[in-house]
């Protein structure tokens, strides 16, 4: 018998969204879920604490971070399975400490997601957050539901934010038609501009912290919008309608 043809979904466009400082940011002073994850996950592995005290985290991936802390542990050459182990370790240590943490939604978030999906674009995640890591974020917040999270890219996808990129607009174009085929990422920090240009993305900024309007404009930031309101929605369909 012969298999029917199966026809994809059309979707307007893709749209891949980082996650911290981005869509949300935190409220707290206290040290925050993911680190103390990782600092357990860094004392499971190597023995000494508060090991990430000494990492920037922003616009940082997971797989990178824990190569940094097993160097700090005293281990010179991590090799790609302690670095699974660390993350492995990590993962299931993060949803145990977001019940204490507090994240608050950038600006209009929900409103503006749901005008994404309603005006018929595939919305995902690019982050440098393990998968885990990423839905414990958005389960914190409350944006869970909105998101597929087998359509995006994560920590585990590589150690540069390029490859996250890249491997989340291939989970949407295996599984959806896409009429305008080049991906727009929002971001707030360079490190999400540079791999936007570099997986042949639009990048959008959204200012956060140091990583101002002017610092994303001057790392290349396609347009850049203040917050994440409906200046982002208008922006979009307005990249979209002139291709």
């Amino acid at each position: 018998m012969k298999n029917r043809e199966t026809t994809k979904e059309i979707k307007r466009g893709i749209l891949l969204f980082d996650i911290d400082g981005t869509l949300m940011y935190r409220t707290s002073d206290s040290l925050s879920a993911g680190k103390h994850a990782m600092d357990e996950a860094g004392f499971i592995l190597t023995g000494k604490k508060n090991l990430a005290d000494y990492i920037d985290f922003a616009g940082a991936t997971d797989q990178n971070v824990a190569n940094q802390i097993l160097k700090l542990g005293g281990i010179e050459n991590p090799s790609k399975d302690l670095e699974n182990e660390f993350l492995a370790a990590y993962s299931s240590l993060i949803s145990q400490h977001m019940t204490n943490d507090s994240y608050t939604l950038r600006g209009k978030a929900i409103e503006v997601i749901s005008k994404l999906i309603a005006n018929n674009f595939a919305v995902g995640i690019a982050t440098g957050n393990i998968k885990k890591g990423a839905e414990a974020k958005l389960e914190n917040t409350k944006i869970d539901h909105l998101f597929n999270l087998d359509l995006g890219g994560y920590g585990e996808d590589g150690r540069i934010r390029t490859d996250i990129v890249k491997a989340g607009i291939k989970r949407i174009t295996d599984k959806y038609e896409i009429i305008n085929k080049k991906p727009v990422i929002i971001g707030d920090t360079p490190f999400d501009i540079y791999a936007a240009h570099k997986a042949d993305s639009i990048a959008i900024g959204i200012p956060y912290s140091h990583n101002t309007a002017e610092v994303l404009r001057d790392a290349g930031a396609d347009f850049v919008c203040d917050e994440i309101d409906d200046t982002l929605v208008d922006t979009i369909l307005a990249i979209f309608s002139s291709e």
